[in-house]
């Protein structure tokens, strides 16, 4: 069953984490992260939870290019 992950809410309930990838083909760098860390921070921001939403408000660590996607990856195991 495909479950629909279109907000870090629903990726933080099921239990899955987000891989972050910047859009600067230079650049390139991918982190991943635990999205209640990004939820904590769209909340103080007052940013929607929307993965589209917030990959437009990111910034890259690196080289500081504001372009980004944000994709869910395996669910988190614990073990």
């Amino acid at each position: 069953m495909r479950q629909r992950l279109d907000s870090l809410n629903e990726c933080a309930r099921r239990g899955y984490r987000v891989k972050i990838t910047c859009g600067n083909p230079a650049c390139g760098r991918v982190v991943t992260q635990d999205p209640v860390v990004l939820m904590e921070k769209c909340h103080r921001r007052r940013i929607p939870m929307d993965l589209n939403k917030v990959a437009l408000r990111l910034k890259c660590g690196w080289c500081l290019q504001a372009c980004a996607s944000i994709t869910p990856v395996d669910p988190i195991v614990d073990g």
